[in-house]
C-alpha cells in the first residue's frame, strides 16, 4: 500500500510539472504572436516553436560542425529590453564555432543562415534560458534574437588565417599536425625531455577576437588572448599536458622560444572546457629560459 501511494504521488507530480511545462510554452507562444502582430513581421515558425524572417543575401554555404562563423548581434527581451550586442561600428564581430559552442543561444539562430544573411529569430523559453533568470532577464523570457553572419571559416580556413596572422607562413607540420616554428633557437641547450623541470613563459590565443575582461587594465578588451604567464614552474611528464602542447615542449631546448598553432584534435577535442570551446584550434608562444 505505501509503494503504490508513493507510486501514484510521483506520477501525479510528474503530470502536475508536464502541464505547467505546456502552459508555459503555449503561453510563450502567445507572447511571440502578440509580437509578430504588434511589429506586422511576416515570418515562419519551426517544429520546435522558433519563429523567423531572413533576408537573403544571394550567397550559398551554411556553416558545418567546426566551422569558425563570425557575425554580428543584438539579443533583446520582446519588450525591447537590450541584453547583448556586438559593435557593428567598431568592426567588433562576435564568434562561434559550430558544434562548440554547446549552451549558446545563437547555435540555433545560426544555423539557419547563409554566409551574407541577417534573420530576425523570435525564440521561446525552451529555446533560449529556460527557468533560469538573471538580474536582466525574469525566467521563462521570449528572446529576439538579430543577427547577420559576415564570414564563415573551414577548420583548414582558420588554421591557415592563425598562420598568417601570427608570421607563420613558412612554419613547419609535424606528423601529427601540429604547426610550430622556433623564433629563438639554442641548439646548445639542454633538451627538454620527460622529467624535466624548470621555468616557463606562455601567450596563448585564439584564432579570433572576443571580448573579455583583462585584469592588467582592469578594462573589456577585444582581442584573442585567452591566457597568459610568466616564470612559471614547467614540469614535463607524459600526459601532463595537452598533447600539442607536450609534442611542442619535446622539440625544445632550454633558451628558445616557440610559435605552436594547435589543432582541434591535438587540444581539447570536440567538447572543448570550460574556458575552450571544442572544434577550437589554439596557439601558443612559449619560451624555456636558460635557468
Amino acid at each position: 500500500m505505501k509503494y503504490a501511494f508513493l507510486l501514484s504521488l510521483t506520477l501525479l507530480l510528474t503530470s502536475c510539472l508536464k502541464d505547467e511545462y505546456q502552459a508555459q510554452i503555449l503561453d510563450n507562444d502567445q507572447e511571440i504572436q502578440n509580437y509578430i502582430k504588434s511589429k506586422n513581421l511576416t515570418v515562419q515558425k519551426t517544429t520546435d516553436g522558433m519563429y523567423y524572417q531572413i533576408t537573403p543575401s544571394g550567397q550559398t554555404g551554411k556553416a558545418q560542425v567546426g566551422d569558425l562563423i563570425e557575425f554580428y548581434n543584438k539579443l533583446t527581451l520582446l519588450s525591447g529590453s537590450l541584453i547583448d550586442s556586438s559593435f557593428t561600428s567598431k568592426n567588433q564581430p562576435r564568434t562561434l564555432i559550430a558544434g562548440g559552442f554547446s549552451n549558446s543561444i545563437y547555435n540555433l539562430p545560426l544555423s539557419y543562415l547563409n554566409v551574407g544573411e541577417k534573420g530576425i529569430f523570435l525564440l521561446p523559453s525552451n529555446l533560449a534560458y529556460g527557468g533560469n533568470s538573471t538580474d536582466q532577464y525574469p525566467a521563462y523570457s521570449c528572446f529576439r534574437v538579430d543577427v547577420q553572419i559576415v564570414k564563415i571559416l573551414t577548420q583548414a580556413q582558420l588554421l591557415e588565417r592563425m598562420k598568417s596572422d601570427n608570421n607563420m607562413l613558412d612554419a613547419k607540420t609535424t606528423t601529427s599536425g601540429l604547426i610550430y616554428k622556433k623564433i629563438k633557437e639554442n641548439p646548445t641547450g639542454k633538451k627538454l625531455d620527460y622529467g624535466y623541470t624548470g621555468k616557463f613563459n606562455y601567450v596563448g590565443k585564439f584564432g579570433f577576437n572576443y571580448n573579455h575582461y583583462d585584469a592588467a587594465t582592469s578594462a573589456v578588451v577585444y582581442n584573442p588572448i585567452f591566457d597568459k604567464g610568466t616564470g612559471l614552474t614547467l614540469s614535463v611528464n607524459s600526459g601532463s599536458f595537452i598533447k600539442g602542447f607536450e609534442e611542442a615542449l619535446l622539440l625544445m631546448n632550454e633558451g628558445e622560444k616557440i610559435q605552436i598553432i594547435i589543432p582541434y584534435n591535438l587540444a581539447y577535442g570536440t567538447t572543448g572546457n570550460s574556458t575552450i570551446p571544442g572544434y577550437c584550434p589554439i596557439y601558443f608562444e612559449l619560451e624555456v629560459p636558460i635557468p
